[in-house]
């Protein structure tokens, strides 16, 4: 949590009701309050996949209705800036490998910084690749799903290793949301051996 009036961030600490700090001091004058979840900085880089753990890159921000001292308290909504992949595997003996890739400047996506004085986060940046998720060959069964973390708002590529798997439009992905792709092409042609015969 941080206000218009300050430089710096109060972590406030969920004790059963309500959200306390002990370091948070009100503000001479009305000020407008901002706050950002799970923190001001939200690292996406190695992902479990695991749908509990969602929760804990579920980048959400907000404001303050009003401007206010923050003597009587603050209450702030919250609402999300990323969106959720639900990557479905095709193959049990592929490797999982998720990378994310901004298309406006071709750098990689590997987490989310609070933005100052503003309900919303920057997406941080690499130009080297980073992995959102990984899991090695044999440790994916076909059809399992894994869940990734991604920016809302922002054109976006979705690899898996080298294989583009998906790209956004130029407003990104809808805040909140789920979206499912494969880890791989579904459909192809092969050859089965059958009884011998090809």
């Amino acid at each position: 949590v941080s206000n218009n009036k300050i430089s710096n961030y109060y972590t406030f600490i969920n004790k059963g009701n309500q959200f306390t700090c002990a370091q948070a001091e009100v503000t001479k004058e009305a000020a407008d309050w901002y706050a950002y979840f799970p923190g001001n900085e939200v690292d996406l880089t190695n992902q479990t996949g695991n749908l509990a753990d969602v929760a804990n890159k579920f980048a959400v921000a907000g404001k303050t209705a009003q401007t206010t001292t923050g003597e009587n308290g603050l209450s702030i909504t919250l609402k999300p800036k990323v969106a959720v992949l639900c990557v479905v595997a095709v193959d049990k003996n592929g490797i999982l490998d998720i990378h994310v890739k901004t298309t406006a400047d071709g750098k990689w996506v590997k987490g989310l910084t609070a933005t100052k004085d503003a309900a919303e986060f920057t997406v941080s940046k690499s130009d080297t690749k980073t992995t959102l998720l990984h899991k090695e060959a044999g440790t994916v069964n076909a059809g399992e799903i894994n869940y990734v973390v991604v920016p809302a708002g922002v054109k976006i590529e979705i690899y898996n290793g080298a294989l583009l798997l998906n790209k956004t439009k130029d407003a990104g992905l809808t805040e909140g949301k789920y979206y499912t792709i494969t880890s791989g092409p579904t459909k192809g042609k092969t050859n089965a051996l059958i009884n011998g015969q090809e």
